[in-house]
């Protein structure tokens, strides 16, 4: 990975029961909010909320190295119906597979202790994948799991860039149209980032897309952390990304190499990306590699593993500074 979505009441009446008790069964049911079909991923528009499980935190404070054995952030989480509800237009989404499900769960768990309380989505490409993150959904308030509506995939870690992989990768802007096209804000994350803060404050201004830039020197865009408003510079852009990569007879690269042909060839001309400041939104080689940079910065946003690659070297490195949750 470069840069890289039920809960249902079930009441059986036995024989005659009582009537006020099936009244009161059917109100309640009545007030849980129908799903919208969103070209076949059924995202909830306003996520209803199972109890909070204790054991989450509410802010990832101070996040020098921490002993892998310190986890010192836990408390109980305090995401109500309302904390969810205040973004209901916002959808975080991500896609896994088995290969990266323990990297997915510990990004979801990094996200439930910053108190963000967002809706979020997760495609799940394979079975075993969808049914380990449907078990999450009572301890983790606006988490949706779906399953993919294209094909499911293998069950692995895949390697970088290739065929597998791109094929994999390249069906996320489907992910991000479908949802634009119905009006909701997308972020999209890689399963490998970590959360230290609430990101969404940074989302404010006017801007079509907001995404940082992998490299100091020319601008390559992460496609594996950015921010979609669903503009009509955003719609243009997205199906024009999706059309060039379904164009391509054999995946030859990710999606990531095409977005930003796209962006630098200005097909879409007023399309206007906000670049999020490094500092709060680092990649792994600055994070963990480029000596001195962690210890001069120390206002981590969100943290993304890219250059760290594989995922057991990603694992590794978050156990290693105590980034490991779960």
């Amino acid at each position: 990975m470069i840069c890289r979505r039920s809960h249902v009441f079930a009441f059986t009446v036995v024989f005659g029961g009582c009537l006020l008790y099936v009244v009161f069964c059917l109100e309640l049911m009545g007030n849980h909010r129908k799903l919208n079909d969103i070209d076949g991923l059924n995202l909830r528009s306003r996520l209803t909320v199972p109890r909070p499980a204790a054991g989450v935190s509410a802010s990832l404070a101070g996040h020098a190295v921490i002993p892998s054995s310190n986890n010192s952030w836990s408390a109980n989480s305090a995401c109500t119906q309302a904390d969810i509800e205040r973004r209901s237009a916002t959808v975080v989404l991500t896609t896994t597979n088995a290969g990266f499900l323990d990297v997915t769960e510990n990004m979801l768990e990094s996200i439930k202790r910053t108190r963000a309380c967002p809706n979020i989505t997760v495609i799940a490409e394979d079975e075993p994948s969808y049914q380990r993150l449907t078990q999450r959904i009572q301890s983790q308030p606006g988490l949706h799991v779906q399953r993919t509506p294209i094909g499911v995939t293998v069950s692995k870690s895949l390697k970088l860039h290739s065929r597998k992989y791109n094929r994999l990768v390249r069906r996320r802007p489907r992910y991000i149209l479908d949802l634009l096209k119905k009006g909701y804000d997308v972020l999209f994350v890689d399963s490998d980032t970590f959360w230290f803060k609430d990101p969404f404050k940074d989302f404010q201004e006017s801007f079509d897309i907001a995404m940082h830039n992998d490299d100091v020197n020319i601008t390559i865009f992460c496609a594996g952390f950015a921010y979609y408003r669903p503009t009509e510079n955003t719609l243009r852009f997205v199906t024009e990304w999706l059309r060039l990569l379904d164009k391509e007879k054999q995946p030859k690269t990710g999606d990531q190499s095409t977005m930003n042909k796209l962006i630098s060839r200005k097909l879409i001309p007023k399309l206007k990306i906000k670049t999020l400041n490094e500092t709060n939104y680092p990649d792994g080689r600055k994070y963990f590699l480029q000596a001195g940079w962690r210890e001069a910065h120390s206002d981590t946003t969100v943290l993304h593993l890219t250059f760290i690659f594989g995922h057991d070297a990603k694992v590794a490195k978050l156990k290693e500074f105590g980034f490991w949750l779960i």
